[in-house]
């Protein structure tokens, strides 16, 4: 079950710039216009966007906290969340009841793991897995190349689960970096061992991938 994040705490007239376009703030930012929110996305790395309109802010977790966009964010008060409780959060009311999801997350085996799980459940269920090598549908333990090109950013979940629900697959495998969305009913880590630093070495890759639990 996902725990809400806080994006329709300030109701439908929240306005929320979604950091980042090389890593899913389009998408993202789409599905908060199709959900009622005024949302905007924003390129990060050689452009310092205007913040002031904004009620809240989504940023991918490995985003610099000296980041000029980041930092203004923080000075402003504004309230601040990541792309992986976004998507979460979007995503809950409009994934299928009966399509089981399940996230993969960890430092190494996330595509192995995923596409080892697909291929099993594929003998009893028709599978849609995204993974580094696409989006692909499983069955009776066969994988169908559907796109490819797709990284595993959790802005691209949402492209994922749009997928899956248009093709009447019954579970949705989804490798996530950095972490889970809480949309997942089971959610799996991989592994922990070899982490290394992100957002500019202010955190570990593993407390992001702990987003699996705390979402």
């Amino acid at each position: 079950m996902h725990c809400s994040t806080g994006i329709q705490a300030g109701g439908r007239s929240s306005k929320v710039a979604v950091l980042d376009r090389i890593h899913g703030a389009a998408i993202i930012a789409r599905l908060m216009t199709e959900s009622g929110l005024t949302a905007e996305a924003f390129e990060v790395y050689h452009s310092i966007p205007d913040l002031s309109g904004f009620d809240l802010v989504a940023a991918p977790v490995h985003l610099a906290p000296g980041n000029p966009a980041m930092s203004q964010a923080r000075k402003d008060k504004k309230r601040i969340i990541t792309h992986h409780q976004a998507v979460g959060e979007l995503l809950a009311g409009r994934a299928s009841p009966s399509m089981e999801v399940f996230e993969v997350t960890g430092t190494h085996s996330k595509t192995s793991t995923a596409l080892l799980l697909a291929m099993i459940l594929s003998g009893q269920k028709k599978v849609l897995t995204h993974t580094t090598r696409g989006l692909e549908i499983w069955e009776d333990g066969r994988a169908r190349l559907l796109e490819k090109g797709l990284s595993i950013t959790p802005g691209n979940a949402i492209r994922a689960a749009e997928v899956a629900q248009a093709s009447g697959a019954d579970a949705l495998v989804s490798e996530i970096s950095l972490g889970g969305t809480g949309l997942a009913d089971y959610g799996i880590i991989t592994s922990l061992y070899g982490d290394y630093p992100i957002a500019a070495g202010s955190k570990w890759a593993s407390t992001a991938k702990l987003q699996m639990l705390s979402l």
